[in-house]
């Protein structure tokens, strides 16, 4: 199991400064790679954490230039309300800058109020979601790309760079749609605050769909290591030892990458959640 590490380009955190910091820390540390949110105008009763974010495609560009090594992601974009010509580019673009790093992971979203600010077709989502992934396959791949569909079309026009190698694709969502389409165009499920059972009943499900196509299994979950404060929800927190044996039990699940999200809204307390993750419980602890 490899071990990523969210970055809150949102709220305190989400400024140059910290974001510079907080990719310094990882990559000096040894995380596998870093991951940013996506929402763009989020509605004044949504005020948090989301109120206040840098653009997703945008940040990583920027971060693909910060460090050499560390790999990048999305988690996730909101795959229906963008251009899924422009987001193929973008993503093809940073996928190349960064010699290969980038996967884009994309979902259906969940606040309805920003999709008819955006324009974007709340009712049809999920079929908006596979035309948009089948639409950048097309323009990643073949070097004549052309499509027809209900909300995109094009032919006889010039894609490049297509991604050298492959652009990996994951998707993310926990409903029985979402692990179709994960099986269905996806290199991965992307499961954001899942706890143990619920990765072993949908990782059985894509097995199931997936007909032995082997998928990657992502997990973002929060993370809290040796403090007194408590996590709502799923997560990982205690001491060390009870932070191994959680990390464990999530691999023997099937997790491949677990994305670690520490909730700390102040820089020199993330960074301190990072460094005494790595020092007692190792970023290696589930290879």
């Amino acid at each position: 199991m490899r071990i990523g590490l969210n970055l809150q380009n949102y709220g305190p955190l989400g400024h140059r400064a910290e974001l510079m910091a907080a990719v310094d820390a990882a990559d000096e540390l040894g995380f596998d790679s870093v991951w940013v949110s996506d929402h763009i105008l989020m509605p004044k009763s949504l005020p948090e954490p989301y109120g206040s974010i840098t653009e997703a495609l945008s940040t990583l560009a920027f971060i693909a230039g910060r460090s050499e090594r560390l790999k990048l992601g999305t988690s996730v974009v909101v795959l229906p309300q963008r251009n899924p010509i422009l987001l193929a580019k973008q993503a093809a673009t940073i996928h190349e800058l960064s010699a290969g790093r980038f996967t884009l992971g994309v979902g259906v979203g969940w606040v309805r109020a920003e999709y008819d600010m955006l324009g974007a077709p709340w009712p049809q989502r999920g079929r908006t979601a596979d035309e948009f992934i089948e639409a950048m396959r097309e323009l990643w791949t073949n070097p004549d790309p052309h499509f027809h569909g209900d909300r995109v079309t094009f032919r006889d026009a010039l894609f490049a760079p297509r991604p050298e190698g492959y652009l990996p694709l994951v998707v993310g969502g926990v409903g029985d749609a979402a692990l179709r389409r994960v099986a269905r165009y996806g290199d991965g499920w992307h499961a954001i605050h899942s706890d143990v059972e619920a990765i072993r009943t949908a990782k059985a499900r894509l097995d199931e769909l997936s007909e032995g196509r082997e998928l990657e299994i992502q997990l973002r979950i929060s993370a809290n290591i040796c403090s007194t404060r408590r996590l709502e929800g799923p997560g990982i927190e205690g001491d060390p030892d009870t932070v191994r044996a959680a990390i464990e039990a999530y691999r023997e699940a099937g997790v491949d990458l677990l994305i670690l999200d520490f909730p700390e809204q102040q820089l020199d307390d993330f960074l301190g959640q990072l460094r005494t993750f790595a020092a007692q419980v190792g970023i290696g602890s589930a290879a």
